[in-house]
């Protein structure tokens, strides 16, 4: 039951939903998806408001106004910016206005500070302001029923905010999924005991794994370190309500190689068996009433990788994002070949080069495979026995958005 990468991720398509729509103010849903596209409810500003310090005036008033022979308006009033709602501003005055405040009815036009003076409680206009000039019309910064987010999205701080600030009261958005990691093995200790040494050494792929997946906005996620015992396992899958259970190690096919067996006993229906990858190729994906059960290698590299290729996608679809995020173009720093057999999944260092990406294969130099691991924030997804050049372009999964430096 071992299929393709390509088909995997077909399967991870179909079988990844997104869970429970809640209704939140968007004042705290950054980094939640977005069930149903949000659109600003009012007009941003909702009346026009002045873009200066200065005098809000009926640009008329000051047509003969010049340097040498300003035209005085009497100053009738202030207005600051939590001014609600000035009075009318009178025939041939004007309303001192700070940044901010609205335009009283009367006025078109605002003259800033610098270009007026004050003397005997009069404003000295001594230019020809135009009409509009120096005021923010309704829906200017962000006109009312403009998209803001659509289905699909995942909503960033500046979409959360133009939502309150257009006075979107709740958007609707999709509840992230709850996550639980298994490391099985009866050598592995609680990764908060690294100081023992004992007979065992501390796990290291739940604090990959829960760390990666809480980076990746997923839900509330638990760790357990367990014994290659069937009990156990079996205890901790049929006591979470977790939408996606990842297991590490156990899946080979040893007598203590439980994770597949725990997950035939558990309900859960063998999506595929085996994925013509390297590293991975005994990865597996279950499911059961819309829950996710990946069992993963043991290696914290190869767990990384599987990660990135395969957990990823479906993470991201079951947060109920659009799409997944696929390969970017980047230019090869330096040629390599693979063997036939599977597809191979290379770590790579990935930096940007001007205005290129470059990707830097880790394979084939003497780096400790946990060395390399810190290294990369890339994986190049090769083709069987292909032999690739430097200055190729190549498709690269990212890790994590580049910081731009």
């Amino acid at each position: 039951m071992s299929v393709s990468l390509d088909r995997a991720l077909e399967i991870i398509r179909e079988n990844a939903r997104p869970g429970e729509i809640h209704s939140l103010p968007p004042a705290i849903t950054a980094g939640l998806v977005a069930a149903q596209g949000v659109y600003a409810d009012f007009d941003v500003p909702e009346f026009p408001r002045s873009a200066r310090d200065g005098f809000a005036i009926r640009a008329a008033t000051a047509a003969e106004a010049s340097f040498f022979k300003p035209v005085a308006l009497p100053i009738s009033q202030t207005i600051y910016a939590d001014t609600a709602t000035p009075p009318a501003l009178k025939p041939g005055h004007a309303a001192r206005i700070l940044t901010g405040g609205a335009i009283p009815k009367g006025a078109d036009c605002v003259v800033q500070a610098e270009d007026a003076k004050v003397k005997d409680g009069k404003a000295l206009i001594g230019i020809n302001p135009k009409p509009g000039e120096h005021l923010r019309a309704p829906g200017a910064d962000l006109a009312a029923d403009t998209l803001i987010a659509g289905e699909g999205a995942c909503l960033t701080p500046e979409m959360c905010a133009a939502a309150v600030r257009s006075r979107v009261p709740e958007v609707q958005v999709y509840k992230r999924p709850e996550c639980m990691v298994l490391a099985l093995g009866n050598e592995l200790r609680d990764p908060e005991d690294v100081v023992l040494m004992d007979d065992g050494f501390p796990a290291d792929n739940p604090v990959l794994l829960r760390d990666l997946l809480r980076e990746n906005q997923a839900g509330d996620t638990l760790y357990h370190v367990l014994p290659d015992a069937m009990a156990e396992i079996m205890h901790e899958i049929e006591h979470s309500e977790a939408r996606l259970i990842l297991t590490t190690g156990g899946t080979g096919n040893s007598e203590k190689d439980l994770a597949r067996a725990a997950a035939k006993e558990g309900g859960f229906t063998m999506l595929f068996d085996g994925v013509d990858i390297l590293p991975g190729r005994n990865t597996f994906l279950a499911e059961r009433d819309g829950r996710l059960f990946f069992g993963l290698p043991g290696p914290p590299p190869a767990v990384l990788t599987c990660f990135r290729t395969l957990v990823l996608p479906a993470l991201q679809l079951l947060r109920g994002m659009e799409d997944y995020d696929g390969a970017v173009a980047a230019q090869l720093t330096e040629g390599f070949g693979v063997k036939p057999g599977p597809v191979r999944l290379v770590h790579c260092e990935v930096a940007l080069r001007g205005t290129r990406l470059t990707a830097t294969p880790l394979m084939g130099r003497d780096l400790p495979s946990m060395q390399a691991m810190i290294e990369t924030n890339g994986f190049l997804v090769v083709a069987p026995g292909a032999q690739l050049n430097k200055g190729d372009e190549v498709g690269v999964l990212l890790l994590r958005p580049l910081r731009l430096t």
